[in-house]
């Protein structure tokens, strides 16, 4: 961290704070904070207030989980001139406090608090998206993905690659050339982050690309391939014609050029609407019974062939003992018929 790089001599504090608020909202003093990957913003200077709240409801959130900053207190500016629609939409009353005619201002920035009171910065509001029902903040992604020790920095966007069908894509700066680990980069991911956080692919650049006035040109971001470098340097070919089944309808379901059959189905950007698609597939093509658990329980190609081939065994061999004991039962039946006919 900065404080051990300039040593004792020299005092560091970060400060926080819009415009709109006068400057200054919040200061941490990075000498006494912990020894972490993360630059708190700090906490609410003297008459200053800090809110971390739901975007969607505005309720105040507990420690750890992200939303809104909203600041209240002796800084708050009286709104924009000539523009009464955006000073209406973020300078609002103040619901957290008591005080007459008490104002907020919704920053509009992602926030959330650390268990010592210091807020950590994560990004903007704006970054939120949608997808498959789940509200995801990019900024708390990226922010972890930085904390790794081989990123130097990354952006993680939304992209719908296919209709109806939104994807994150993270693009990440190593700080050492032609290093490949995407799969490490998955497993450190989730170990923090739920499922539907975890970006569908990675794109490794040399730098990320910037506008004219040095900021993030997201619209320069290059399109990811089909299928990354790892694993098509990984790729096992179809060796019976049930895994090449499979294999044309994953590659269909998930518009990639080819899969191996060692390839995780969610790691290739597969999820839970797009394993309904799969399955119903595969019933047609197969005509098997298959279901959404069992591509949740064999996720890769090779696997889940393995799975529907012994069940066709299983059904075989159990076809093969119901037709022997149909004929036994057959046969008895035939003595028993004989039998009364001849005491008859």
């Amino acid at each position: 961290m900065l404080p051990q790089k300039v040593g004792k001599q020299v005092r560091l504090v970060n400060t926080y704070g819009p415009t709109e608020t006068t400057i200054v909202a919040t200061t941490c003093d990075l000498s006494s904070v912990a020894t972490t990957n993360e630059v708190p913003i700090g906490k609410a200077i003297p008459q200053v207030q800090t809110y971390v709240v739901s975007p969607e409801n505005s309720q105040l959130l507990p420690m750890g989980v992200a939303g809104e900053l909203c600041i209240g207190g002796v800084g708050i500016a009286r709104g924009y001139l000539n523009q009464p629609e955006l000073t209406a939409q973020r300078f609002i009353a103040n619901p957290y406090s008591t005080e007459p005619g008490a104002r907020v201002y919704k920053t509009g920035d992602l926030v959330r608090y650390f268990p010592d009171g210091n807020l950590e910065f994560l990004g903007r509001i704006d970054s939120q998206v949608k997808i498959r029902g789940f509200r995801i903040e990019l900024g708390e992604i990226e922010a972890l993905l930085n904390q790794h020790s081989d990123i130097k920095e990354s952006v993680v966007i939304s992209r719908e690659e296919m209709v109806e069908n939104q994807r994150l894509i993270a693009y990440i700066v190593p700080k050492k050339e032609n290093i490949k680990f995407v799969q490490s980069l998955r497993k450190y991911l989730k170990e923090h982050l739920p499922e539907y956080m975890i970006p569908a692919k990675f794109v490794m650049l040399n730098n990320l690309p910037l506008s004219a006035n040095g900021k993030l040109d997201r619209q320069a971001l290059p399109k990811p391939t089909n299928l990354s470098a790892e694993f098509a340097v990984n790729y096992v070919a179809p060796r019976n014609e049930i895994e090449k089944k499979i294999a044309n309808i994953w590659q269909e379901v998930l518009q990639l050029e080819k899969v191996g059959m060692e390839d995780n189905f969610f790691d290739l950007g597969g999820h839970s609407l797009l394993v309904l698609q799969v399955q119903s597939k595969l019933q047609n093509v197969l005509n098997k019974n298959v279901s959404a658990t069992d591509l949740f329980k064999y996720p890769n190609i090779s696997s889940l062939a393995n799975h529907l081939n012994q069940d066709k065994n299983k059904k075989d061999s159990f076809q093969g003992i119901r037709s022997r004991a149909e004929k036994q039962k057959a046969a008895v039946n035939y003595r028993i018929r004989m039998h009364n006919s001849k005491h008859e």
